[in-house]
């Protein structure tokens, strides 16, 4: 009921604030011909010959009222308009701050993520140690699995990664905006340049998409997600995933 009266007074305001105006317009008009009338009945205000009496007579009485009724107009007007606009503003405010903080709460989330993974060495070294040669792209998979269940489990949203081997001349994808999007990416020679993000990319999915060579090989992870909204942020996570990884697969290597 409050939004739609909100959204009302957004559409129509302008309306809305001058048929206001109108109205004690012609309030004004009726008020101050009545005033003009009531003054002319007073023989002290009509027959004034000294100087108030002159400045205060019947139509400068009249025209005052007109001018009083008038400006009370404007000010209701104003009011009407302008209260619930600055209190939408105010509400806006708001949520952004709201999203603001939550954002920031799961930035915190993410990097309590990194922090905890690095105590799991033994763990992705016994899942990986195993394959043979460097199981790189093993080794991003089982990290991001890891990524997954905590976006599940602490955040409660659903995120999905995928992992491949690049191949020349080939792609995995069956989505033709996702195959330019990775061919641009093995192109790229700076770090910094090779985790792309895009929001809304088809109806309501979310991706982030990055390619790293390491090992002599170039792999690529595809993040996406209907619920998440990535940033900057989910770029600086997963390229300490590709380091993580190859710091793993080095462990490993060290192994006999």
């Amino acid at each position: 009921m409050w939004k739609k009266l909100i959204k009302m007074l957004q559409e129509n305001k302008d309306k809305i604030y001058y048929s206001i105006i109108l109205i004690f317009f012609v309030l004004a008009v009726v008020y101050g011909v009545k005033g003009y009338f009531h003054h002319q009945s007073i023989h002290a205000v009509k027959d004034g010959n000294d100087l108030i009496g002159r400045i205060f007579s019947p139509f400068i009485l009249a025209v005052l009222r007109f001018v009083l009724v008038v400006l009370l107009g404007i000010f209701v007007a104003m009011i009407v308009i302008a209260t619930p606009l600055k209190r939408i503003k105010v509400m806006q405010f708001e949520v952004e701050f709201a999203e603001i903080a939550k954002q920031q709460e799961k930035q915190l989330n993410q990097f309590h993520f990194i922090s905890s993974v690095l105590k799991l060495n033994t763990y992705f070294i016994g899942r990986v140690s195993s394959y043979s040669p460097v199981p790189y792209e093993r080794t991003i998979q089982e990290i991001l699995a890891k990524y997954e269940e905590f976006f599940q489990n602490e955040l409660l949203i659903n995120i999905q990664a995928q992992v491949w081997e690049y191949q020349a001349g080939t792609s995995p994808f069956s989505n033709p905006y996702y195959t330019n999007v990775m061919d641009r990416l093995v192109l790229e020679t700076s770090s910094d340049k090779q985790v792309f993000i895009k929001n809304k990319v088809s109806v309501d999915t979310n991706i982030l998409m990055a390619v790293r060579e390491e090992f002599g090989k170039k792999v690529i992870v595809l993040i996406e997600s209907k619920e998440h909204t990535f940033t900057d942020y989910d770029k600086e996570v997963v390229t300490s995933i590709f380091e993580y990884g190859k710091n793993i697969c080095h462990t490993t290597l060290l192994i006999p």
